[in-house]
């Protein structure tokens, strides 16, 4: 059976390049036949990406040309199956600048083979315009096209993108799922049970409530249709999903148990407990009989934890009996404490039944390393069902060693890092070890053909001694399987083999495969597992990668699991996996930010949960506040709060109860920070439902403009004194001042190009950036992942935004850790009669392709006038260094007289109220700038703020230049330690 790699193969895509050569009209598509010979070592969605580029070289930029090619191949025979799969995602690239039209054409592809990952960029760019465009779908004749319809709303489709506003609201795209519930056909209905299980996910009471209402117009194929969409509740024991589906709270049944075999049991053995169900009613009674375990916590507490025992439905007076043996084995998901604890037998959501246990959690404190530890002991049992023959020489899988490592752990707790694999990490190179192309075909013949194997135990067998056989290194084997994807018909075979792989490898290349396809395949069944072999170095970032795609609380306590511990890491961590809201909320509340990444901090405690339990509590606002700034800060990789699935629903709840701080600095200078981020930071970048986030800013906006919180400012100028120093708290009112009203000013209307200079909270980060946002959605934060936009003094005091005669190509943002390293975002701006454009994007993040920016050139012009103009951003030292940096730029003698060459003089930033020049020693045919090969000094020289005005400083500044050897008194700050020396420079005693 072909891969999907195969079937997306050089000869199907040069049969694509005929085709749309033939339909434009043309003799050939060069570009389509260039990449038909380059798709070796291409995973498929590398393939598809590569594919869809050329068609986008090849095919007309303008949208009508472009969409005649592509409905005159529709019309050809042999336009079909995975050749349009990559013309579908150009549609969506080219498509999204007319919009509609693009969706029309999606609709008429859909039937060749689904669009539902082409719409998605339609539904992330215009919700509202795209849903009402889809609204139509369902109405169509073709079950294909209705299909697309639910499907490519799914806020959580599979293999696609998440669609994050439906995430946070499913409301919009209910009515699409009103109009197909009944659909007379299976394939349709399948797809609105699996968006409606999507929905609650995240949002269950509004998933049981929709499913209420189709229950009460039902057609023969609802229930069936509810049952399957409802599957995710029924799993966690919700009443209102078990109601609807007929498993009544108050069926008359009798209950005897649990009995409890032993009352006193040790961690590493199991409960063992008998149960007996008796239907007393005149009627069928439909049971979900589950069992509820309330675990002991350290504070003496219990916590409930519900467990799947059987879904039956009983005859009047029919007996069912069982027995139950749960495992207190060691695991991942919950640390186990001494004491008291209890076991329910719960029906229909109900407990009617419960006996008490004790366990003794202490673990035996055994003699020898953990390796010796580990090797004498035995395999695990296997079952009846599990036994087969051994996989490998060790016959006990890396999935029981991390069981075994944690297990033994005095605190339960996971070093930094993870526990390293039994026999030392994976070689990291040999001479033999396969080149990319070769080990991805190795690899992929090696698994490919085993995903369709109906026996998983057969097929996990051979991939295990294939690919532990191959010279391939583990982690790349991941990478590689990564692309490899099976049929629909065989998922589910696929998922069963990776379970194999994962649950009972030996070798880590058979678990790096097992990963790896559960990367597409798993579900939240795989939690436990995926969580587990995280703890292993080997495995803890590819288990992150996993666990981000089934369950982001998960990944996101695995992650701060096994990070460095510091101060405040160790409580908060301890909370989360003891499930103690209380205490996850005093980590949060009771001091600074604990330590980690924000966002995976705000998944672990599920914030938004939080925020809905402790509505009064206005620390955890404030706490909550930072996490979102946090998130959205541009200075560092790609903004997390764009990756944030609740994102939304912590925004809201923030502003909601932000009239609950007390007017203070720091609460005033979170707010206004909140509604900077919003109106034209990563905040603004979120999928909003139309005027929602000028709500928000709005909301804001008329609470600091309240009597007490608008004295905030003042009251702190005041108490600072305001006057020079290194006061933060005189440097953070004046920032306070100085923005003021700013972000909550509307844009002047139509507003189709603004610029905004944002000055940041300087107790929090000195940074200054020039803001540029485009219809109303800002740049910078959308394109470019590594870093903010440029400074003023960069893109306005030097005209490079200007519209000239000629295009100019002008850098709007570098990566923090500089362009050479993670790459710039560049625009080329030329003015076009009366309109001046922005294109020729180079740096944007991934594959994307913005689209040409148009804008009046009058409009244009007063805009950046009006920026260049604008000084009332900035503060004394700011305009002090850049008067220090026009006077270098106009007399540069007075540091090439010394050997100089001057450096930028920007405000310091630990200190902004300073000023900080620095400038090069290098003596030679040109001052300041070393040959190659010659020695070179770098100095520092810090301007403090004396009080009086800019002009005066920089002048005094100047003169000083003009009047004495700046290396007489400036700092050392790099070169060569022997050039120093050897001019009589001070090497500085803590090293450079």
């Amino acid at each position: 059976m072909p891969t999907a790699d195969e079937l997306l193969s050089a000869d199907t895509v040069t049969h694509l390049a005929r085709l749309l050569a033939r339909a434009g009209g043309r003799r050939s598509s060069p570009a389509l036949r260039a990449r038909a010979g380059a798709l070796d070592g291409l995973t498929f969605s590398g393939r598809v990406a590569a594919v869809r580029d050329a068609v986008l070289d090849d095919l007309p930029d303008t949208w009508p040309a472009f969409e005649a090619v592509v409905r005159t191949a529709l019309a050809q025979p042999g336009f079909e199956g995975w050749m349009t799969f990559p013309v579908n995602e150009a549609v969506a690239v080219r498509g999204l600048e007319v919009f509609e039209p693009g969706l029309d054409l999606l609709h008429d592809l859909t039937s060749r083979l689904t669009a539902e990952s082409a719409v998605r960029p339609f539904l992330r760019a215009d919700p509202d315009r795209a849903l009402a465009v889809v609204r139509k779908w369902t109405a169509d004749p073709d079950p294909h096209v209705r299909r697309l319809a639910s499907e490519g709303t799914r806020p959580r489709l599979p293999w696609a993108p998440q669609l994050p506003a439906f995430v946070a609201d499913p409301r919009p795209a209910l009515p699409v799922l009103d109009a197909l519930y009944r659909d007379g056909s299976e394939y349709v209905r399948r797809s609105v049970s699996n968006h409606l299980n999507d929905i609650s996910r995240d949002h269950p009471a509004l998933a049981a409530e929709t499913a209420g209402r189709w229950l009460a117009e039902p057609e023969t194929t609802t229930d069936r249709v509810v049952r399957h969409g409802l599957r995710t509740l029924v799993k966690a024991g919700r009443p209102e999903a078990l109601t609807l589906l007929g498993h009544s709270p108050d069926v008359p049944v009798t209950v005897s148990g649990p009995v409890v075999a032993h009352p006193r049991i040790a961690v590493g053995e199991y409960l063992v407990f008998d149960w007996t169900v008796t239907n007393t009613g005149p009627l069928p009674a439909r049971l979900v009989i589950d069992y509820v375990v309330h675990h002991a916590k350290a504070n003496g507490t219990r916590t409930p934890k519900v467990f799947k025992l059987v879904t039956r439905a009983l005859a009047p007076g029919e007996t069912l009996k069982g027995t139950k043996r749960h495992s207190f084995k060691p695991i991942t998901t919950r640390r186990y404490h001494s004491g008291e604890h209890l076991v329910q037998l719960q029906i229909n959501g109900r407990v009617r039944g419960e006996a008490g246990f004790s366990l003794d959690a202490s673990w035996p404190r055994l003699a020898g390393s953990a390796h010796d530890l580990w090797n004498r002991v035995p395999p695990r049992p296997m079952s009846v069902r599990d036994e087969r023959e051994p996989l490998a020489p060790r016959t006990t899988s890396l999935y029981d060693y991390a069981l075994f490592r944690h297990g033994i752990e005095p605190d339960g707790r996971v070093p930094a890092g993870g526990y390293p694999l039994p026999d030392g990490a994976p070689p990291a190179g040999r001479r033999d070890r396969l080149g990319p192309a070769a080990a991805e075909a190795a690899v992929t013949e090696a698994l490919a053909p085993l995903l369709a194997d109906p026996i998983s135990a057969r097929a996990a067998e051979a991939a295990h001694t294939r690919l532990a056989a191959l010279p391939v290194l583990p982690e790349h084997i991941h990478r590689i399987v990564l692309g490899i994807v099976p049929e629909d018909r065989h998922t589910g075979r696929a998922r069963r083999l990776a379970r194999r792989l994962t649950r009972d490898g030996t070798h880590p290349s058979a678990v790096h495969a097992g990963l790896a396809l559960l990367c597409n395949l798993g579900d939240s069944a795989d939690t436990p597992t995926v969580r587990t072999l995280g703890m292993l170095q080997e495995f803890s970032r590819d288990a992150v990668a996993v666990l981000d795609r089934i369950d982001r609380t998960a990944a996101a306590e695995l992650e701060l699991g096994i990070g460095a511990g510091a101060p405040g890491h160790d409580a908060f961590r301890d909370a989360v996996a003891g499930g103690d809201r209380e205490a996850v909320r005093a980590a949060l509340t009771g001091g600074p930010t604990p330590p980690g990444p924000p966002r995976r901090i705000a998944e672990a405690a599920r914030l938004d949960q939080l925020l809905d339990e402790y509505p009064q509590d206005p620390a955890l606002t404030v706490a909550a506040c930072r996490l979102l700034l946090a998130m959205a800060h541009t200075h560092q990789y790609r903004p997390e709060v764009l990756d944030y699935a609740q994102a939304h629903l912590v925004y809201e709840a923030v502003v909601a109860r932000a009239h609950r701080l007390s007017p203070s600095a720091d609460s005033y200078a979170l707010l206004l920070s909140l509604a900077q981020d919003l109106r034209s930071g990563a905040g603004a970048v979120l999928q909003w439902p139309p005027g929602r986030r000028a709500d928000l800013i709005a909301t804001l906006g008329r609470l600091l403009a309240e009597p007490l919180w608008a004295a905030v400012p003042d009251e702190a100028a005041a108490t600072a004194g305001m006057g020079p120093g290194k006061d933060p708290g005189g440097h953070r009112a004046g920032w306070m001042l100085r923005t003021g009203r700013r972000p909550f000013i509307p844009p002047a209307a139509p507003a189709t190009f603004e610029i905004e200079v944002v000055v940041s909270d300087p107790a929090v980060r000195n940074v200054v950036e020039t803001r540029i946002v485009l219809g109303g959605r800002p740049l910078v934060p959308d394109l470019f992942a590594s870093g903010g936009s440029n400074y003023p003094e960069y893109l306005l005091d030097t005209g490079r935004l200007r519209a000239g005669p000629e295009p100019r190509e002008v850098q709007l943002a570098e990566a923090y850790c500089t362009e050479g390293c993670c790459g710039a975002l560049y625009v080329t701006i030329r003015r076009d009669g009366d309109q001046v454009v922005w294109d020729g994007w180079r740096g944007v993040e991934g594959k994307r392709k913005p689209p040409a920016y148009r804008c009046d050139a009058a409009a244009y012009d007063a805009e950046v006038e009006r920026a260049e103009n604008d000084r009332s951003w900035s503060w004394p030292a700011r305009d002090t260094a850049r008067l220090i940096t026009d006077g270098l730029l106009e007399r540069p003698e007075l540091l090439t007289a010394w050997g100089c060459s001057a450096g930028p003089a920007f405000t310091a930033w630990d200190e902004p109220g300073a000023v900080d020049l620095h400038f090069t020693y290098a003596p030679g045919a040109e001052p300041g700038v070393p040959g190659k090969g010659d020695p070179w000094l770098q100095f520092a020289w810090r301007i403090p703020d004396d009080g009086t005005p800019p002009q005066a400083q920089a002048r005094a500044a100047l003169e000083r230049l003009a009047g004495q050897n700046p290396r007489t008194w400036a700092r050392l700050c790099g070169g060569s330690k022997e050039y120093a020396e050897a001019l009589g420079h001070a090497w500085p005693a803590e090293g450079l």
